[in-house]
């Protein structure tokens, strides 16, 4: 993540966090100031807060110094067309704007697959699997993450029944009596 600190409104730095998420910045001298996230880490949503620290002539810091992240998720559902009941089996595959696959899952027994820590961008959601006894859903669709965590466009996908199955039937011949050509082996 990247912070900016301000005095008066006025930069005086940007700090960037390592690995374990610190960032450290020294030679700030006496005073108040202000620390916003100006770039969130990759599947976090940007903390627009801005907080207040201050330091002390003892070199001491009160205020907001930790600043939280919030994870970005998102959720997909598979629902039936007709009831809208959450549907399990469904396998979806989403891609992000390279065409590199993202999630290859399964709908849970709650019609859901949750994808946790996903980055900011736009994706694609295919389902290349349907739920028994339900038809493919061909379309492709699209969904765009945004910088705050929300997210916009389709994360619901409906499928509509499939038709029963039906068993050949050997049709009579035109005397009524049943035809031993038409019969299937």
């Amino acid at each position: 993540a990247k912070f900016e600190i301000k005095d008066n409104n006025i930069s005086v730095a940007v700090i960037e966090t390592n690995l374990e998420g610190e960032a450290k910045i020294s030679g700030l001298p006496v005073g108040v100031y202000t620390i916003k996230e100006i770039t969130a880490p990759e599947g976090y949503a940007l903390n627009d807060t801005t907080y207040v620290f201050e330091i002390k002539p003892d070199g001491s810091i009160i205020g907001t110094t930790n600043i939280p992240n919030n994870r970005i998720s998102v959720t997909l559902y598979k629902k039936d067309a007709e009831t809208g009941k959450l549907l399990q089996g469904a396998q979806f595959i989403v891609k992000d704007k390279d065409n590199k696959i993202v999630i290859d899952g399964i709908t849970n027994e709650n019609g859901e697959i949750v994808i946790n820590k996903i980055a900011a961008g736009q994706y694609t959601l295919q389902e290349v699997a349907a739920p028994k006894g339900y038809d493919l859903n061909t379309k492709l669709y699209t969904f765009t993450v945004n910088e705050d965590g929300t997210v916009s466009g389709t994360t619901e996908i409906y499928n509509n029944k499939s038709d029963a199955p039906t068993e050949p039937t050997n049709p009579p011949a035109e005397d009524g009596k049943p035809n031993d050509d038409n019969k299937i082996d």
